[in-house]
């Protein structure tokens, strides 16, 4: 009876009344008999205080019979009756008869309670609460084999009774102050029925219906406490069911590295319903969905919730065995990004770059992963596999680093007109890495494709290849498309590329578009002047047209005036050597090459050869 603070100090107990104890012990034992047995066992009139209780177990009496007529062991039975004590007027009495001891035991028993929880606290020491009060009462009866309960064969037990609870309040370690105002627990030969329980813990509301369906072999047999529940609430706080790390005295609550637990003595299925759910920093709004808790793991199944704007649903599993693990599988559907990122650790790290956007998205996870600490993911242990797609984007931020960055690089970028709606995206991570999977994207009518990587640390290694119109590379570039006189130039393409490095918040940004610009620009120069030369045919002709006409009105004009003015300009207007400005009239005519053939040959060879052309490097460190 005693609590373990208190056994060998029992001389600061009091205690009063009697006990009385008589019996007979005859007969042989041997492999098949034990002698016969007849002990009675009385207590009148018991008092039991504590010393640092204010209030007593008083009136203490039952009446203990041990019996056996046969000498066969299987006859032996135990009676106990008219057990009661009281507190104050509160008074709690219980019978019971146990028969066939050593066999297939029958147990037959009765309880009745009623009772003020606060003053059984004051009489006796309930060590593991800091706090209880409340009103119960109780009137059950059993009758069941040992049999029937190791096989599981509950239809067998017959059980039937109540349980009321009014109005229970009590604080114990580790645990939100919690607050029953009523309950109801009806016994039938099956099962327990909890026909209500409403209440209060820390900051959240629950009420609770369900069904207990071994309570015996819970009671009995240590098994798992098997049953089917139903929770509706309109606020559940997690946050007050995390235990803290340090104390009020500043020593740790629990050894390091130590780990939350899912309760094995659980084998239980719970439908909830909760109006809203708060998590550290996160909130969802009416979620709803079944938890089943087994073997130490929580598997959670069709859990749907309104969250960041958007839609959650959400399937997997959590093992708290050795060191805790989950299994998971999220469905995103219209989440504002830029919350997501702030609410969640792991977006923000899964994908740093979306920082720079405002708008929605919808996203599908998969994945595998431990936990450091409480639930803080170890990112070094994730691995899986995310889907994203830009459903709207209502802006992007230009002072985000990386895009503040390629601004400074590529001023033709402009992040207002930006439009990545649609975008879809593949991320797979593992090892603390996320490779994101190429994906192409347009700007304007410049067409951009992206691939690379980064670590959960924030390190980036991102290639981005541009097709960027001859017409987005500066005003040199434009000067020489407008005096080729050829719309289509403005439009080829020029590769571009973009290396993204260092960090998120101080990126490392080279490009090799200086080299692209000198390439474009040599290779325009060289079409400028294959253009020339077909011009330059022309204006030949039409000077020496004006020569033959002033022949005509001066016939003393020798050859050497007519042909040393335009010989010196067919050099300056043609680049020739001077052997070919002493070329034949013949050959001045003859047709030169197609011009769209020379820019088709030389521009093939600049976007063939870009590659090797490419030395120039531009870098920013922010």
């Amino acid at each position: 009876l005693l609590p373990e603070r208190y056994k060998g100090y029992t001389e600061e107990i009091s205690t009063r009344g009697t006990f009385e104890l008589e019996g007979n012990l005859e007969g042989i034992w041997d492999d098949t008999h034990i002698p016969k047995i007849d002990f009675h066992l009385a207590a009148k009139n018991g008092y039991l205080k504590y010393p640092d209780l204010n209030k007593a177990l008083e009136n203490i009496q039952f009446e203990i019979g041990l019996k056996n007529t046969t000498g066969l062991p299987k006859d032996t039975f135990l009676a106990i009756n008219n057990a009661l004590f009281s507190i104050g007027s509160d008074k709690v009495g219980f019978g019971s008869v146990l028969s066939q001891l050593t066999g297939n035991m029958h147990v037959n028993g009765t309880l009745n309670a009623n009772l003020d929880l606060k003053n059984l606290r004051e009489a006796y020491p309930l060590e593991s609460l800091k706090a209880i009060d409340g009103k119960l009462k109780a009137d059950i009866s059993s009758n069941f084999s040992m049999n029937d309960i190791e096989k599981g064969a509950y239809e067998n037990t017959r059980s039937s009774g109540n349980v009321i609870l009014n109005g229970i309040s009590y604080r114990q370690d580790d645990a939100p102050d919690t607050f029953i105002k009523e309950a109801a627990f009806t016994f039938t030969p099956e099962a327990v029925l909890i026909e209500k329980m409403s209440g209060t813990a820390g900051k959240s509301d629950f009420s609770i219906t369900g069904v207990v369906s071994n309570m015996l072999g819970y009671t009995l047999r240590d098994e798992p406490l098997q049953g089917n529940f139903t929770m509706r609430s309109k606020v559940l706080d997690l946050n007050d069911f995390m235990s803290d790390e340090v104390n009020s005295e500043g020593s740790e609550d629990a050894p390091a590295g130590e780990q939350w637990q899912i309760p094995e003595f659980l084998d239980a299925l719970f439908t909830a319903e909760v109006s809203k759910v708060i998590y550290d920093d996160i909130v969802l709004n009416d979620i709803s969905g079944e938890l089943r808790l087994q073997h130490g793991e929580a598997k959670f199944s069709d859990v749907s919730s309104k969250f960041l704007g958007g839609n959650l649903k959400a399937d997997g599993k959590l093992s708290a065995k050795d060191n805790p693990i989950f299994d998971i599988q999220l469905a995103l559907q219209d989440n504002n990004i830029s919350d997501l990122l702030n609410a969640t650790t792991f977006f923000e790290k899964l994908a740093p770059l979306a920082k720079g956007l405002q708008g929605t998205m919808d996203s599908k996870f998969r994945m595998q992963g431990s936990f450091a600490e409480g639930f803080e993911l170890d990112f070094n242990s994730l691995s899986g596999q995310a889907q994203t797609e830009l459903k709207a984007l209502d802006k992007v931020l230009g002072d985000q680093s990386v895009i503040r960055g390629l601004r400074q690089k590529l001023d033709f970028l402009d992040a207002e007109s930006l439009d990545l709606k649609g975008l879809k995206t593949v991320l797979k991570f593992q090892n603390g890495n996320v490779v994101v999977s190429p994906f192409n994207f347009s700007h304007k009518d410049i067409q951009i494709g992206v691939k690379g990587s980064h670590t959960f640390t924030g390190d980036m290694n991102y290639e981005m290849q541009l097709e960027v119109p001859a017409y987005y590379l500066g005003g040199e570039v434009n000067r020489l498309i407008d005096s080729l006189d050829d719309p289509e130039l403005k439009e080829i393409p020029v590769p571009v590329t973009v290396s993204i490095a260092g960090t998120y918040l101080a990126p490392v940004i080279n490009t090799d578009l200086t080299a692209s610009v000198r390439t474009l620009t040599v290779k325009l120069v060289e079409i400028q002047k294959a253009r020339l030369k077909e011009k330059g045919t022309e204006k030949v002709k039409d000077l020496l047209g004006d020569i033959f006409k002033s022949g005509q009105k001066d016939s003393m004009a020798t050859d050497t005036t007519t042909r040393s003015p335009a010989k010196g300009i067919i050099g300056d207007i043609l680049g020739k050597d001077s052997k070919q400005e002493e070329t034949t009239n013949d050959s001045a005519t003859k047709k030169p090459p197609s011009i769209e053939k020379t820019a088709t040959d030389i521009l093939g060879g600049l976007l063939k050869g870009k590659k090797q052309d490419t030395t120039a490097k531009d870098t920013i460190n922010q």
